[in-house]
């Protein structure tokens, strides 16, 4: 939207000029040229979701569901109803709901909800420019929205000193000789946050496109200044207040040079932005977490972020390995024994996860010069293994060492990792009932992961699940992660309770950029 107006205005810009010098007229602040074209601005949704307009209701058919998550609840609500899920809009915005059907399978659902008396089109007369021959004078707003449209939009000003803006109304006055942008913060009908900017001239024409330019680099510097918390260092925010300064003061009495200079400014202060690290924890923190896809990681999976620690994500590969080269993408081929015991113990598991690493697999393995390389960092999986039945126990702590091969690199998940991260209910001995649900953002991140559906494959029943690192709580035992979403444990040498391999990484938060 800031583009289509820049570039209209900078072409209609070039055009007065033109005029004013094929002509001979002299160009006054009154404008007795044409003015601008108008600019329509159509805005769409943000995703290809189901919508749902606030106040309404869908209802999925899921086969019968026995829990719900909601991972934004002000957003829309959802209850169980017969043979589906009822969801039900509150306010616009993007909405998931986790289901976990009687079957056994876990589904992630996702919605727009959409609110029509919120903007999604509007126009900006005589090309978003408002200009005054001298202050003292006040023009309505350029903007036009459709009938029934209230938009709810919050008007503001870069510089006060130039001319002021009525938060209400978006009327504008003008104060004193200069240049400087009105800003009107919206949130449209699918509940993203939107801006429309309007240039205004005080006793000077707009006949400089840089002075846009520079208005836009204000802008983005006070929104990245008024972020709350402090994305950034403050050595290198009081640096970008510094540009945002000189900027303003460029703007009361502009020349070429000073508007160059001062872009120039901005733009460095804003490159040299350097975020803050916060402390590395002994618990992560679990997180609704985002996905990286082949091309962010050089895998032949997606990965799925499922906690973080200062600047450090946990991932876990969303698809198990193939240990063996053959019959590739077939579970009851896929899985192995645990073998020895414990998981550091020259385990199948831990063997299997090393060869993927380090490239000496028999099936998958991660490619020399995949991107996850470049971000993997060193951590204690291998020392803190945690048991079964043990919420606190076994949590992993990412260390600041970058290393891209070696053993233990990549890991299992600790049963307390799998039970607070990325599952739908977790076991507590001596506790009624011993199945816990597991919180919103675990089964939500449960969703993400593709554990096959336990059933039959030719004569043999097989119950699928991911194999923990942690010890189980009853002889000859070993934490797992069951198809369902349950953390608990498998039996280490069972025919049936058949464990796959899904290794898990800490990484620089830094690869989602």
């Amino acid at each position: 939207m800031k583009e289509i107006l820049s570039k209209k205005s900078n072409q209609l810009i070039a055009l007065v000029l033109m005029l004013a010098m094929i002509t001979g007229l002299v160009f006054a602040v009154n404008s007795t040229l044409a003015a601008p074209n108008d600019i329509t601005v159509t805005l769409t949704s943000p995703n290809t979701y189901r919508e749902i307009e606030k106040g309404t209701s869908y209802t999925v058919i899921t086969g019968g569901t026995r829990a719900i998550a909601v991972n934004k609840p002000d957003i829309a609500s959802a209850q169980m109803v017969t043979g589906g899920i009822q969801v039900t809009g509150i306010k616009a915005g993007a909405v998931t709901i986790a289901g976990s059907a009687v079957s056994g399978l876990t589904v992630a659902l996702n919605y727009q909800i959409t609110d029509s008396s919120n903007i999604s089109a509007y126009i900006l007369k005589d090309g978003g420019e408002v200009v005054f021959s001298g202050p003292g004078s006040t023009k309505n707003s350029p903007l036009i929205l459709p009938p029934g449209v209230t938009g709810n939009i919050e008007w503001s000003v870069l510089q006060p000193s130039i001319a002021t803006v009525n938060a209400t109304t978006g009327a504008i006055t003008a104060v004193s000789k200069g240049t400087t942008l009105v800003i009107g913060k919206f949130v449209d009908k699918w509940g993203v946050n939107q801006d429309m900017h309007i240039l205004v001239g005080v006793g000077t024409p707009l006949s400089d496109p840089k002075i846009g330019e520079l208005l836009e680099l204000i802008k983005k510097a006070e929104d990245i200044l008024a972020e709350t918390p402090k994305k950034y260092t403050d050595k290198t925010l009081a640096d970008l207040q510094d540009a945002v300064n000189k900027g303003k003061d460029a703007l009361d009495n502009p020349t070429d040079s000073k508007i160059q200079t001062a872009i120039d400014d901005l733009k460095t202060a804003i490159a040299n932005l350097k975020e803050k690290v916060g402390p590395i924890e002994e618990i992560p923190t679990v997180v609704d977490g985002g996905i990286l896809k082949p091309d962010k990681t050089g895998d032949t999976s997606d990965w799925i972020e499922i906690a973080r620690n200062g600047a450090y994500s946990l991932i876990i590969r969303k698809e198990y390995i193939n240990i063996n080269a053959g019959h590739a993408g077939e579970p009851n081929w896929q899985f192995t024994p645990y073998g020895a015991t414990p998981y550091t113990n020259s385990s199948n598991v831990r063997s299997k996860i090393n060869a993927w690493f380090n490239i000496t697999g028999a099936g998958d393995n991660l490619a020399a010069n995949a991107r996850l390389r470049q971000y993997t960092v060193n951590h204690n999986a291998a020392g803190n293994l945690g048991t079964v039945a043990n919420l606190t126990a076994g949590f992993s702590k990412p260390t600041t060492q970058k290393i891209s091969a070696g053993n233990d690199i990549a890991f299992a998940l600790s049963y307390s990792e799998a039970a607070n991260f990325c599952s739908n209910t977790h076991d507590l001995r001596n506790t009624t009932p011993e199945v816990q649900q597991s919180n919103a953002a675990a089964k939500l991140n449960f969703a993400k992961i593709n554990i096959p559906v336990s059933g039959y494959f030719g004569s043999n029943y097989y119950d699928f699940g991911a194999w923990l690192r942690s010890a189980g709580d009853v002889s000859g035992t070993m934490g797992a992660l069951s198809d369902t979403g349950r953390t608990f444990q498998f039996f280490t040498a069972s025919a049936r309770e058949a464990g796959l391999v899904y290794p898990a990484l800490w990484v620089e938060t830094a690869i989602f950029d």
